[in-house]
């Protein structure tokens, strides 16, 4: 049961606390109208909220006061970390876990080097997928013991699949590949005799990715670096197989930087525009992929909340 599993407080921080008019005003301004003003990775922090609620753990989130002593302590961004670190310093709290987006990965970053020095304060730092992981650990060796990898889930409530879609349209979802490569995505798509329907990465709303998805039998990623991709995972949750660009260039031979959680079941990698032009000839391998089931046996939002605690509990 959620409750028994749930030791201590659970507290969920994005900024600082105390009462200053601002945190003051945002407090009355969500006990109005009756919405919670999220900070930092909007979807990360409003996914991991929403299914904490979900799954029956209790929690705080964002409270004007400074945690109880004995609190756990999760922070989801990186305003709210300094101040942690000296709460835990002090006595104040119990478990200090740095989550995903409160830190970068580069050893140059003022925040990074406060949390190596401060490292004895922090229990866990928690990154989504293990080439992250790799990259705080070959940036700093003595954070290597502390990182954890926890992917977000996806709402299978929210991402749910049409029973029946056309067979021609494929999702092409730009995110930061170089125009040329873009231009030869969509040539191609089309001389397949398919009709491509592009998705600019930041200009769209979540009702125009899903009835994008709703119509799309397939899609098709184009972005150098991911450090979880959670717009594929939604796309594997309404069902729909990626192929994923990458750069071969970027990181690791191995390309898992462009897409970390791709297996077989849920799309293929291409690197040369052959490859993609093989890939939408032949459309034979989508049939072995099933993306939605994968979701759904590895990585359902409430999957992730439940491992969440547990790693916050120790």
């Amino acid at each position: 049961m959620p409750n028994s599993q749930n030791k201590l407080p659970l507290v969920v921080r994005t900024r600082e606390s105390g009462y200053s008019m601002r945190n003051i005003t945002r407090k009355i301004t969500q006990t109005i109208t009756g919405k919670t003003r999220l900070s930092g990775h909007k979807r990360l922090t409003g996914l991991t909220l929403r299914g904490l609620e979900r799954c029956g753990y209790p929690f705080a989130y964002d409270s004007l006061s400074t945690p109880n002593t004995g609190s756990n302590v999760v922070t989801f961004y990186q305003g709210a970390v300094k101040e942690q670190i000296a709460l835990k310093r002090s006595g104040r709290i119990h478990r200090l876990v740095i989550a995903p987006c409160s830190l970068t990965t580069k050893s140059s970053d003022p925040l990074f080097k406060y949390v190596v020095q401060h490292r004895k304060y922090v229990d866990l730092i928690l990154v989504h997928t293990e080439w992250a992981k790799f990259r705080i650990s070959e940036e700093a060796p003595e954070l290597e013991a502390l990182v954890s990898t926890w992917p977000i889930g996806v709402d299978l409530q929210e991402w749910s699949p049409p029973i029946t879609r056309t067979n021609r349209q494929v999702l092409v979802y730009q995110k930061n590949a170089p125009s040329e490569v873009l231009d030869s995505v969509l040539q191609t798509v089309k001389a397949a005799n398919l009709e491509p329907v592009l998705l600019n990465y930041g200009s769209y709303n979540i009702d125009e990715f899903h009835n994008a998805l709703s119509q799309c039998f397939l899609a098709i990623f184009l972005s150098r670096v991911e450090t979880q991709g959670m717009a594929m995972n939604e796309c594997w949750a309404m069902d729909v197989p990626t192929i994923i660009w990458t750069d071969s260039s970027s990181l690791f031979e191995q390309f898992q930087h462009s897409a970390p959680l791709l297996t077989v079941n849920t799309g293929r990698f291409f690197a040369e525009l052959d490859q993609l032009k093989s890939l939408l000839a032949d459309l034979s391998w989508i049939k072995a992929c099933t993306p939605k089931l994968w979701v759904e046996e590895n990585l359902s939002l409430e999957k992730s909340i439940h491992q969440l605690v547990q790693l916050v509990n120790g």
